[in-house]
């Protein structure tokens, strides 16, 4: 049931990004664009 939740976009995990510029967008587009999600809910980036 869990895992079916996360799968489907019901349940996620607060997620913030750290890291610089075309790295973290490429990571974030990579991980937004997967077929079934991992469960991620981005609510921040920290730019270092």
């Amino acid at each position: 049931m869990t895992v079916k939740s996360i799968h489907s976009g019901k349940l996620g995990f607060n997620t913030i990004i750290i890291g610089s510029n075309g790295n973290a967008m490429k990571v974030y587009n990579d991980i937004t664009s997967q077929e079934i999600s991992s469960g991620n809910h981005f609510v921040g980036f920290v730019n270092v």
